[in-house]
């Protein structure tokens, strides 16, 4: 069995860290699930260096002026973001996962650096918004679980 640190998504007190919790052991109904840090990623080590309320309020210093305008606009730039990422950074990809003009896209980006202050082309800013967005992430897979109980 391989027993690594883990993440639990608990109802109602956000994400706590397990221990030697083993992969793949079969889990009792009513238990939540456990996502191991290693599947995670960089935002798996962040997680297990950071309380979640940490993260949390990193991820929105970081990108806390797209959220308020996405409010109105359906997660535009957030989405777009997200799959400008998944796209390896292509504007055209992603325009076409998101059904809108690339140009569309190239704007929603150039928006989202004049809302952060920080730019696309920067190898440290993008790995500032990466990781903001997979922490928004992280927290949405809690408070959908949570929501959904």
């Amino acid at each position: 069995m391989d027993c690594r640190q883990c993440i639990a998504i608990t109802h109602g007190r956000g994400i706590r860290t397990q221990y030697n919790t083993p992969r793949g052991e079969p889990r009792d109904e009513g238990v939540p699930p456990i996502i191991h840090l290693a599947d995670l990623g960089v935002p798996g080590l962040l997680l297990e260096a950071g309380t979640s309320e940490r993260m949390a309020a990193f991820a929105e210093t970081v990108l806390g002026p797209i959220l308020r305008i996405d409010r109105d606009r359906e997660r535009e730039l957030v989405n777009t973001l997200n799959e400008w990422f998944r796209c390896e950074m292509s504007p055209r990809d992603a325009a076409a996962r998101l059904f809108v003009h690339p140009n569309t896209v190239s704007y929603r980006l150039r928006r989202v650096g004049e809302l952060t202050g920080l730019k696309l082309t920067n190898p440290g800013d993008l790995m500032t918004i990466r990781l903001a967005l997979d922490i928004l992430q992280i927290r949405g897979i809690a408070r959908n679980r949570r929501d959904q109980n």
